[in-house]
C-alpha cells in the first residue's frame, strides 16, 4: 500500500475523533470507534504517528492504561512531540493528574537529550 493512502487514513481517523468531540454522545462513540480503528490500521501500516493520536483518543476516552502504553511506544518509535507541545495538548488534559503520566513526563524533562536526537 502507497503512502499516500497511510496518510489518507491517518487523516480520516482524526477527522473521525475531531467530529466525535463535536457530536452527542450516542453518536460520539461510534465515531471515536471509527477513529480509532483508522489509526490502528495507519499504525499497521507504518504510519507511527498514529501512535500518538491513539494515546490521544484513549486519554480523552479515560482509557489511561491505553493512552500511557501508546505514549510510551510514540517514544519507543522517536515520535513523541515536545514536552511542551505533549503538556500544552488539549487531547491529553485528562492525563494530567495521573501519576503514571506525571512520572512519564519527569522522566523526559530529566532525559531531554532525547529531544536533541530527533
Amino acid at each position: 500500500m502507497n503512502k499516500n493512502f497511510n496518510w489518507l487514513i491517518f487523516l480520516a481517523a482524526l477527522a473521525y475523533i475531531a467530529l466525535a468531540l463535536a457530536s452527542e454522545q450516542d453518536i460520539a462513540h461510534s465515531l471515536f470507534k471509527k477513529g480509532e480503528e483508522n489509526l490502528m490500521l495507519a499504525a499497521s501500516l507504518g504510519n507511527q504517528e498514529s501512535y500518538y493520536h491513539l494515546a490521544c483518543l484513549y486519554s480523552l476516552n479515560g482509557r489511561f492504561e491505553l493512552a500511557m502504553q501508546f505514549l510510551k511506544k510514540s517514544l519507543e518509535n522517536n515520535v513523541l512531540p515536545s514536552i511542551e507541545e505533549m503538556k500544552e495538548d488539549e487531547w491529553l488534559d485528562c492525563l494530567q493528574n495521573h501519576e503514571e503520566y506525571k512520572k512519564f513526563i519527569l522522566e523526559l524533562e530529566t532525559n531531554e537529550h532525547f529531544f536533541d536526537e530527533k
